[in-house]
């Protein structure tokens, strides 16, 4: 901003602008305190986590602008900056995705719902479409898992294997994808007690919610946990942990 009229230095800096955000914010807050507040971008550069600690601050960060083309964005890993971003912070991300622009198989929906904490979906019209249905069960499976997946602790693995860990049980959830257009056989090996798990069975499901597998009495906690699994091109599978 370059104007005369509004007491600030000329131009005005990033900090001044980041401080005059933040205190419509506080402003806000002070006088509805239950209110999520998503700080969208103030202007601070790689320091997201500027100011959240102050009283009266913004809950959520936004999503890097990845909704507007959200599969395009993970095909061409645009969208691999929100994978960095849990690595580094713990203050939640806000993302609405259109999901027109997903497939059938709920690759997409699953990929950005693990990695934003604070997710919104919608594009969605036809209530009689296959995509619809697909999301319907998909989101029944979430609701499962959500209190792992919003409260949970997030380790990345790699940007195409997620592990969520509740830090009251210890139960787990790991998210894998296959990005190509092939089957994909991956292996999970993750060193459950540098994370905490706890669990007996692991509950495999598709990004539909259909079962896969499911492997009983599985889990030794002073053990590697390794299992084998094949990816169905452009698709994810939900491990349960618990």
């Amino acid at each position: 901003c370059y104007s005369k009229d509004h007491d600030h230095e000329i131009p005005m800096n990033r900090q001044t602008h980041a401080q005059n955000i933040f205190r419509v914010i506080q402003n806000i807050k002070k006088k509805y305190p239950n209110i999520l507040i998503e700080a969208h971008d103030r202007g601070v550069s790689n320091q997201l986590y500027y100011q959240h600690n102050l009283p009266h601050s913004f809950d959520e960060n936004w999503g890097f602008e990845c909704m507007w083309n959200p599969m395009q964005d993970l095909i061409s890993h645009r969208a691999f900056q929100l994978y960095e971003y849990n690595l580094a912070y713990s203050i939640p991300l806000y993302l609405h995705i259109n999901e027109n622009s997903d497939n059938e198989n709920m690759l997409q929906f699953w990929w950005y719902s693990s990695v934003a904490r604070h997710i919104g979906i919608g594009g969605l019209n036809d209530t009689n479409s296959a995509k619809y249905r697909a999301l319907k069960n998909a989101i029944i499976l979430y609701k499962k898992i959500k209190h792992i997946l919003t409260r949970g602790t997030f380790y990345g693995i790699d940007p195409m294997i997620h592990l969520h860990v509740a830090e009251d049980t210890g139960n787990g959830v790991i998210l894998a994808f296959n990005l190509t257009s092939r089957n994909k056989k991956v292996d999970i090996k993750i060193n459950a007690p540098q994370f905490d798990l706890h669990f007996q069975t692991i509950e495999l499901v598709s990004g539909t919610n259909q079962k896969i597998d499911l492997i009983s009495k599985f889990h030794d906690p002073k053990k590697i946990l390794e299992f084998e699994i094949v990816i169905p091109p452009l698709s994810p599978i939900i491990a349960i942990l618990k």
